[in-house]
Formats: structure tokens, sequence, C-alpha cells
């Protein structure tokens, strides 16, 4: 019997057990049901236990490299490096939605501004029409130029 097949643990077939699969990989059948249940490492459930091919083992070893420290502390850390990941690209994504804010802000108070220009400018025009149209009315004349003036010199 060489090294490595002292190393491995005996496998009946070309399938292993969870906790087959978690000897052979370093890391706790807790674990390697969470892979299972994640997708990451293939396998099916037969009778209530998971089967999982020596092969997708060894491919999941391959993939991820040699077993690190997968203890509950070990994962905990893994844990606390994602949501760290999590925040740092929340916090960036953020960031872009605050600077596109500003930059619509900025336009929005363009086109105020404009706006407030063309206001004045509208006003200006209705009082200068409204006063020429003033003008153009005949004047009334009060009732006692009416009245000695006479109509004949009424204009």
């Amino acid at each position: 019997m060489s090294a490595t097949e002292a190393a491995a643990p005996a496998v009946t077939s070309e399938r292993m057990s969870a906790p087959e699969a978690a000897r052979r990989l370093g890391v706790t059948d807790s674990y390697v049901r969470k892979l299972l249940a994640s997708g990451q490492l293939a396998g099916k459930k037969k009778n209530g236990a998971w089967r999982i091919s020596v092969a997708e083992v060894e491919r999941y070893r391959e993939r991820n490299g040699p077993p690190e420290e997968r203890d509950s502390a070990g994962e905990e850390r893994n844990l606390e490096r994602d949501r760290a990941e999590v925040a740092v690209a929340e916090a960036a994504l953020l960031k872009e939605r605050i600077e596109a804010m500003e930059r619509d802000a900025g336009h929005l108070r363009q086109q105020a501004m404009h706006l407030q220009e063309q206001n004045d400018r509208l006003t200006i025009l209705l009082g200068n029409e409204q006063a020429s149209r003033m003008q153009a009315l005949p004047r009334r004349r009060g009732w006692f130029s009416r009245l000695f003036v006479g109509e004949a010199s009424a204009g």
C-alpha cells in the first residue's frame, strides 16, 4: 500500500458519503453539506444520505487548493471576509449613486435658473404688452368734461 492510499479513506465504490468526502477534503461534515446545498459540490441524495462521486471531490480539491483550517472559527473568518467584501462593494455602489445624484442635482439647478430667467423675461413682456394695450384703448372722459365740453369735441 502506497502513502497516498494510506492517507485516503477507503471508498467501496465510485461514490462516497458526506463524512467520507469531508475526511478526504479535510473539512467537517457540515461544511460538505453546505457545499452540496449551495451547489459548489455536486452530489445526489439517496435514501436521505448524500452520495458524492470521487471525481467530483477531487475536482473540488483541485479548484480550491489544499484544505485550509475550516473549523467553525475558520468559517466565521470567511463569513466576516465575505461580509466585508459585500460592504465594500455596497459602499462603492452607494458612492457611484451619490455622484450620479449630485450630477443630476447640478443639472436640475441649471434648469431651474434657466426657467426662472425665462419666467422673468416673460413677466416683463407681459407687462409691456398690457401697458401697450391699455394705451391703445380709447380714453374715457369723465362726466364733467362730457357735460361741458360736449360730444362733438370728444375724440
